[in-house]
Parts: C-alpha cells; sequence; structure tokens
C-alpha cells in the first residue's frame, strides 16, 4: 500500500521542480526548430513587364532576355535643360517604389540619354544627374539604394538624329531596366 502521508518540509519551489523533472529516466524532447522562411520566389519577366506598365503608364515597355525595360520621356520627369525633378515628378515615381517594394528581389537600373545638342561633357553630366535624381527620389520612397543602379549615357544611342526639335525630344529619355 503506498505512503498516503503529506509530504512535509516541501517548499512550493522543491514540490514544483519535482513536478516539473517529469519521470525518472523521460528525457523532454526539444521542440522542432522553427521553419525558415522562404525566399521569395523571382518575378517572372513577363508579370513584371505588365506590373511596370501598369506603374508607369505612357511608358514603353520591351521584355528582354534578363529585364524589363520601360523607356520615358525625360519631359515627363525633368524640365528642358534641367537636371532637378519636376514638381509632381515623385508622384510619377510612387508607382515605380511600390513595385520594388512589392518586388522585393527586383533591382532597377535608371538610364538617362540626352539629345546631341550642347557638348558632349555637357549632355553627360547632365545625364547622370538625371539617373543620380531619380534614384535619390526612389531611395527617398524608401526603396533600399543598393537595389538601384543609375547611370547616364549622354548623347550615346539616340533613337533619332537630332536634327528636328521631335527627334530630339525622342532621344532625351529615361530608361528603366528592372531585373527579378
Amino acid at each position: 500500500m503506498p505512503d498516503r502521508r503529506p509530504l512535509r518540509g516541501l517548499t512550493a519551489a522543491a514540490l514544483g521542480a519535482v513536478l516539473l523533472s517529469g519521470c525518472a529516466g523521460h528525457a523532454r524532447k526539444a521542440a522542432p526548430p522553427a521553419p525558415r522562411p522562404m525566399a521569395p520566389a523571382p518575378m517572372p519577366l513577363a508579370a513584371l513587364g505588365a506590373r511596370l506598365a501598369t506603374a508607369l503608364p505612357g511608358a514603353a515597355i520591351t521584355i528582354g532576355t534578363d529585364a524589363a525595360r520601360a523607356t520615358l520621356p525625360a519631359a515627363t520627369l525633368f524640365p528642358p535643360d534641367g537636371a532637378a525633378l519636376r514638381d509632381g515628378a515623385a508622384a510619377t515615381l510612387e508607382p515605380l517604389a511600390w513595385l520594388l517594394r512589392e518586388c522585393g528581389t527586383c533591382t532597377a537600373e535608371i538610364v538617362a540619354y540626352t539629345d546631341a545638342i550642347g557638348t558632349a561633357s555637357q549632355n553627360q553630366q547632365s545625364s547622370e544627374l538625371r539617373a543620380t535624381a531619380i534614384a535619390a527620389a526612389l531611395r527617398s520612397a524608401g526603396i533600399d539604394g543598393t537595389r538601384l543602379a543609375a547611370r547616364g549615357a549622354g548623347a550615346g544611342q539616340p533613337l533619332a538624329a537630332s536634327d528636328t526639335p521631335a527627334h530630339r525630344q525622342l532621344n532625351r529619355r529615361i530608361e528603366i531596366f528592372m531585373r527579378p
């Protein structure tokens, strides 16, 4: 017959330790480690291009082998001879920032072009300042700068001869290459 006498002299802490220790010979199993979150899958280029078209209405969208490209007239974001963003340009770029936030693995390369009016040095500097201004606006919108690249291409790779005002306007453009 088991001993049913009350335990005397055992403190509540000692009793708790006895109860929590479990039965002798039974080891406690450690909880399995929490599963690691999976990295998001890269967005397919076609889907990225479609979302880029939504984010930047009016931009010409092309899908390449490794990137979706949006081409915008520079006048959308900049005054004709300036490198500072127009008033309201941040609102134009906000949907692009939203897309970059949504696609956490995507990167963006911003390339600015000028027309051939002016010296090569002036055009290069202007295009670099414009590309940098767009990248700065995206960083201000919360995009990590390591996901952004900005470069100026000056008057290189023109779409048309710079012989008419309409052709010069075509050459003054911003290209944004989004990569998954």
